[in-house]
Formats: C-alpha cells, sequence, structure tokens
C-alpha cells in the first residue's frame, strides 16, 4: 500500500492550500482546498463546496 499527501497550488483559486491524497490501495485521489473550500472525492466521484464550518475546520488543522 501506497499513501501520499502534499500540499499545492488549488486549480480552483490559486492558493497554495489543496491538500490531497493519494492512495494505490485502494486507489484514490481526493483533495480539499481549505481557502475556497472546493473538493473531490474520487471514490464516489463527487465534487463540491465544502460548509463553512468543514473549511475553517480544516484550516485549523493545517495551520497548526
Amino acid at each position: 500500500m501506497s499513501t501520499n499527501s502534499y500540499v499545492e497550488p488549488c486549480s480552483e483559486c490559486g492558493a497554495d492550500t489543496c491538500l490531497h491524497n493519494v492512495s494505490t490501495r485502494p486507489p484514490y485521489h481526493n483533495w480539499e482546498c481549505w481557502t475556497c473550500g472546493v473538493f473531490y472525492e474520487s471514490v464516489e466521484d463527487e465534487y463540491g463546496q465544502m460548509t463553512e464550518a468543514e473549511r475553517e475546520e480544516l484550516k485549523e488543522i493545517m495551520e497548526e
């Protein structure tokens, strides 16, 4: 199993606050931006917008 997490610029807002989680088993590539709140979950092919509370919670975790 290989899992990798990294932060890079968001394709939606351009801020360097997009968290990517990638795994080979099970294969997935999920990402979420704590600046604009956009997210993508590859397993369920779900793209959307986090609530303000979810975005703030992720921001707090990532800025610790």
